[in-house]
């Protein structure tokens, strides 16, 4: 049976990670663990509908609901179609703020990385940090 959703597991973790908290749980309850090659193997087969999300990826779940309701084509009435349509595009909307909003903050960031200084002492580092006061 084909799964139409992707279900992301989040980036922080990689197929090795994952493994390793396999075999910890294996031989938590005294199972007999299998190799990373073989895990990939099973993964693949038994489900390759759960995948770990790439940094890039920006097909979030509720993007990939509204693309399967739309997929169904002339199986779901035009008010459904219409109705699915308006929400995608609001859900987009909020994408597009969010994402906006992301880049303000990034942008800012960058900003006062560039105001930090450095001084090397002979204990370590010290960060001096200027801060811009607006009145």
């Amino acid at each position: 049976m084909k799964k139409s959703i992707v279900l992301l597991l989040p980036t922080d973790k990689s197929m090795a990670d994952i493994h390793q908290i396999y075999l910890q749980s294996a031989a938590e309850m005294g199972y007999r663990c299998i190799s990373l090659r073989t895990f990939q193997r099973y993964w693949a087969e038994l489900c390759p509908h759960i995948t770990i999300a790439k940094p890039a990826t920006d097909f979030c779940q509720s993007c990939q609901q509204f693309a399967k309701i739309l997929d169904c084509g002339g199986r779901i009435s035009l008010e459904e179609k219409t109705s699915t349509l308006q929400r995608y595009e609001l859900h987009l909307k909020l994408v597009d703020e969010q994402r906006e909003y992301y880049k303000l903050q990034s942008s800012a960031a960058k900003q006062n990385v560039n105001r930090v200084t450095v001084q090397p002492t002979g204990l370590g580092v010290i960060y001096k940090v200027y801060k811009i006061i607006h009145v």
